[in-house]
């Protein structure tokens, strides 16, 4: 028989030092009975359209620090499905959601109604395009812009909702809660259509006892959302991403296992974040740098470790980002970004290694500086770079993307 957990405490078993206890945490009061749960099968459909290739929409998320909201187009979605990706990723700026002038009044530190404007209209979209597009995969994924120093601040590696989830308990318990109310407002949605990613590039990279401590801290955590979502739809997929944003090898000397294990929760994937080598695949200051030999060999061991990791453990694994910065061009001449022929190479090692072992990717992404599609102007964040969605036919060979028949 399963537990029962008295709040304000909830189980945060201690795995990194092979302890059994408890830590705890003040949450909202009253007590519920930890979960014994059933085996949760990953659907079909969902399971093919998340172990192949799909792209990162990113139109409720940066779009949203500039103080306009105009989400993604359903247009533009519809024309990014039938250039022949599998799955969809809406990410959505998780930083309007919260209010952290709550004090420990942990019900006034999420803003219901803005999660509930934001959801249903990427929930109305999903219903559509669904509809459409019966094998297409959905997935809503959590993600924070607001940096602490602002905007331009020197390093963009901590962000403010991250760091106050990591610091204060009615935080964390209002991001529970957040969750708890997305799988409320797309119940509805079936669960081999649409999954969610609990957190895009989760942090915890500060916390004092190291990583190893961090990431069961963050798992114990991520398993205890998980719970609350599987209370309202009960065999929804979950995506869990590693800590220190998902990155295994950047900086140098991390492992998978350094930043993510597996869960005592069936129907998850595990996931990470692939853009090495870092410099190369951000081509701002210099541009059409090849991709030599040292970067493609080391490009094609690190991807050996995503291959071990997920048959080792026989789990489910994805690269929920990757992507490279393609050629912009300025009076003819190349400005910044890698040649699309380059590009294309990368993507073809990444592709040619993991997606034949059911590894997934996910470019990153749409309305940025490493779009999969042609650049016309240098910016971050703005659909200026892609007045038109014009395909890179290199890069799609290389990532065995077939546009749709009309």
């Amino acid at each position: 028989m399963a537990p029962t957990l008295e709040r304000p405490c909830f189980a945060l078993t201690k795995r990194v030092l092979g302890s059994v206890g408890i830590v705890c945490l003040l949450l909202l009061g009253g007590s519920f009975p930890a979960r014994a749960e059933s085996t949760v099968e990953i659907p079909k459909k969902l399971n093919l359209a998340l172990r192949n290739v799909g792209i990162n929409l990113t139109g409720d998320w940066t779009f949203s620090r500039k103080g306009v909201y105009p989400g993604n187009r359903d247009d533009e979605i519809d024309t990014v499905i039938r250039d022949g990706f599998h799955h969809v990723v809406f990410i959505v700026s998780v930083d309007e959601f919260f209010n952290l002038n709550c004090g420990e009044m942990v019900e006034s530190c999420l803003n219901q109604n803005i999660v509930k404007l934001r959801i249903n209209l990427i929930a109305y979209q999903i219903r559509e395009l669904s509809q459409k597009y019966a094998d297409v995969g959905f997935v809503i994924s959590a993600k924070s812009d607001a940096y602490v120093g602002g905007i331009n601040a020197p390093v963009h590696y901590q962000t403010v909702i991250y760091k106050a989830l990591e610091e204060r308990k009615e935080i964390q318990a209002a991001y529970i809660n957040l969750w708890t109310r997305i799988a409320e407002l797309t119940a509805d949605i079936p669960t081999d259509t649409l999954a969610f990613n609990l957190m895009n590039e989760p942090e915890w990279h500060t916390f004092a006892g190291g990583l190893p401590a961090a990431r069961d801290v963050w798992l114990d955590l991520a398993e205890t959302m998980i719970d609350k979502i599987r209370e309202i739809t009960p065999n929804r997929i979950v995506i869990v991403e590693g800590i220190d944003k998902a990155i295994a090898f950047w900086p140098q000397g991390k492992t998978p296992d350094t930043i993510l294990k597996p869960l005592n929760r069936s129907g998850v994937f595990y996931a990470f974040h692939f853009y090495d080598p870092f410099d190369w695949t951000h081509q701002k200051t210099m541009a059409a740098h090849p991709l030599e030999p040292w970067m493609k060999k080391m490009v094609s061991i690190e991807l050996k470790a995503f291959v071990a990791y997920a048959k080792n453990y026989n789990i489910p694994v994805l690269l929920t980002e990757i992507g490279v910065w393609g050629p912009y061009f300025e009076n003819g001449a190349q400005k910044s970004g890698a040649t699309a022929q380059a590009r294309a190479e990368w993507a073809r090692i990444l592709a040619d290694a993991l997606l034949p072992n059911g590894i997934g990717l996910t470019w990153w992404g749409l309305h940025q500086n490493n779009t999969p599609y042609v650049s016309f102007i240098q910016g971050e964040n703005t659909r200026a770079i892609q007045p038109k969605l014009v395909r890179d036919d290199l890069l799609w060979k290389a990532l065995r993307l077939h546009p749709r028949a009309d």
